[in-house]
């Protein structure tokens, strides 16, 4: 188990680590050298100088190599979400750095003014996502998975054993997490989503609720800046989502679903348009990605039914297709494709038609089964196993795709607890109020925060997942929200796709930046420049309220004096042409203005490879 409580001692030449947590072994205290980052164990508490500071920490992140060198990543603010079998599940929420170098004098201006830009990507990171760890609880692997696992499994380290597509420090853990006792203080974080609900009378029955999302690291990124596939097979966006059911404690249930972006090589670079044009990559070999991409599922979950939510028209229309024709040449017997036109099937609010994609993957439903184990005392019985997952994708693999999750597991609860006699045959979640909004309710967070982090703004449609209708309330929303996606899309999103490749290590930092080597976030440009259109955004409102106060005539004043209306109309005229002049500058200028990711290089780089 991981010390789950620390103190750091901040020397002038030494960093210590004191385990003051209940499991402290022989040697609770680790020193790491400012200079040649030597790391020594200690049974006794090492002489420090009396000017050394000290912090409460709950772990070590990792450790983050910028120009001047090394910093110490520590978690200084936590917060319980809930427990899994007794094992504590907490969110990250704040963070300590500390520097090995005692001063930066040896850094130029510019290369201090760089370095904290890096650092500060960073650490937007942590402020942009939802991390979570545990100190005995590996929340990379699912239920399935952590049940089936061998002794030796179980005799490695968190972090040794740890599912690496989900852990989001690795990078900053590699090299150090080798070194003995310095493993008791790394903690593997996951970016994603996990909410534990307490546990709920139902039919006479303790049953408690778990959702767990896991956020890949593999095309990690934002909307328009990470689409596809690359050449390996790994696509962006792809999140496993388990849900996790106890019954009186005895009865563990767990199902799986992913999702991820349709696996071929396509783009979306943002140009200021509410939806940019899809650009397939015709130089790439789409079969290959595709097949790869489905070979490592296949591995992992087995069989798999492929669920795509986009549309048949429009700028999706030629990306359905192009999928369709894929899957057509992949001919896996255990692979299936359910195309499904979500927004043409459901307008005009028809959304009873979802029943028609539920009940053509229902086969599929009922043969993958779902994991269940039931545990007396000590002694675990595995009941039965889930033997395929259903895989689901819209274009932003986002709100839709959350839709239909939403309803599988939904549909999987309610075949599990039949199977249990917590329902009558015929019994549904349906009929159980509380269950159902609780279960609404999750799968509703779940879409806002995955949608926070991949597109910048909370879920559309989620009044559906709430309340299974839609509502004026939740149109309102969606036009916010996607006003919001809009703007951080188009204007803030190069930054958070840069500092993300910062922090997985996708972009490595040279400490010879600013002088030998040019540094791409030198010369990146300014906020002021991407705030035309919000001021176009200001205008435009002003102008409207002016229009709501002037006459329709000119000599009909409604009440107004000359004077007033003739400076209304002047002004009027003005903010139209203000307007006018800047809507065709922003269209002239949109590449000047749309905030690309900077350190892989620009829009170019914004296509799949």
């Amino acid at each position: 188990m991981l010390s789950d409580a620390a103190v750091l001692w901040t020397g002038s030449d030494t960093l210590c680590i004191e385990d003051v947590s209940t499991t402290r072994g022989a040697t609770p205290y680790c020193t790491i050298d400012r200079v040649s980052m030597a790391i020594a164990h200690h049974a006794t508490m090492p002489e420090l100088e009396a000017s050394a500071t000290k912090q409460q920490i709950h772990g070590i992140v990792g450790f983050l190599n910028l120009i001047s060198g090394p910093f110490l990543i520590a978690i200084t603010g936590r917060g319980a979400v809930g427990r899994i079998y007794q094992h504590t599940v907490w969110q990250l929420k704040d963070v300590h750095t500390v520097q090995f170098a005692r001063n930066r004098r040896h850094l130029s201006a510019s290369q201090l003014k760089i370095e904290d830009k890096y650092l500060e990507m960073v650490l937007s990171v942590f402020d942009n996502h939802r991390f979570y760890f545990s100190y005995s609880y590996d929340l990379t692997h699912g239920l399935q998975r952590l049940h089936t696992a061998g002794e030796t499994f179980y005799q490695e380290t968190l972090y040794k054993r740890m599912d690496r597509r989900f852990c989001w420090n690795q990078h900053f853990l590699v090299g150090v997490a080798r070194n003995g006792e310095m493993g008791h203080f790394l903690l593997p974080i996951m970016a994603g989503f996990v909410e534990i609900v307490p546990a709920v009378d139902i039919n006479g029955h303790a049953v408690e609720v778990t959702l767990i999302s896991r956020r890949a690291v593999q095309r990690a990124g934002t909307r328009f800046t990470r689409r596809g596939i690359d050449r390996g097979g790994a696509v962006a966006n792809f999140v496993e989502t388990e849900q996790i059911v106890q019954v009186d404690g005895d009865f563990h249930l767990a199902y799986v679903q992913t999702r991820g972006s349709i696996p071929l090589f396509w783009s979306q670079t943002p140009t200021l348009r509410y939806k940019p044009p899809v650009v397939m990559n015709s130089s790439e070999d789409h079969e290959l990605a595709a097949r790869r991409h489905f070979t490592e599922q296949l591995r992992r979950y087995g069989k798999q039914s492929v669920i795509s939510l986009t549309n048949t028209s429009g700028h999706e229309g030629q990306l359905t297709r192009m999928f369709g024709d894929i899957m057509s040449k992949l001919q896996s017997p255990h692979l299936g494709y359910y195309p499904f036109d979500f927004h043409k099937e459901c307008s005009w609010n028809r959304w009873d038609r979802l029943s028609i994609l539920m009940k053509s993957v229902r086969q599929d439903h009922s043969v993958y089964g779902a994991f269940m184990a039931k545990r007396q005392g000590e002694v675990v019985q595995i009941e039965s196993f889930q033997q395929g997952v259903f895989r689901t994708n819209c274009i932003d693999c986002l709100d839709r795709s959350n839709v239909v999750q939403s309803m599988i597991a939904r549909e999987t609860l309610d075949l599990q607890f039949r199977q249990l006699q917590v329902f009558q045959p015929n019994e549904s979640v349906q009929e159980h109020p509380r269950l159902k909004r609780l279960l609404d309710d999750l799968w509703a967070d779940n879409a806002d925060v995955l949608s926070v982090q991949y597109g910048g703004s909370k879920a559309l449609k989620t009044d559906f997942t709430r309340t299974g209708k839609r509502t004026m309330a939740g149109r309102f929303s969606d036009f916010c929200q996607s006003a919001l996606r809009y703007y951080m899309n188009n204007l803030a999103d190069g930054y958070r796709q840069d500092a993300i490749d910062v922090f997985l290590g996708h972009y490595k930092v040279q400490n010879n930046e600013g002088v030998a080597v040019a540094s791409p976030v030198a010369d990146r440009r300014e906020s002021h420049v991407r705030l035309a259109p919000v001021l176009v955004w200001v205008v435009l409102v002003m102008l409207l309220i002016i229009m709501s106060l002037t006459p329709v005539d000119e000599s009909e004043p409604d009440g107004l004096d000359d004077s007033s209306a003739s400076h209304l109309f002047t002004i009027q005229h003005i903010l139209e042409g203000v307007c006018v002049v800047g809507a065709f500058m922003i269209y002239r200028f949109s590449d000047r203005i749309v905030d690309y990711p900077a350190l892989l290089t620009g829009p170019s780089s914004l296509a799949a490879k």
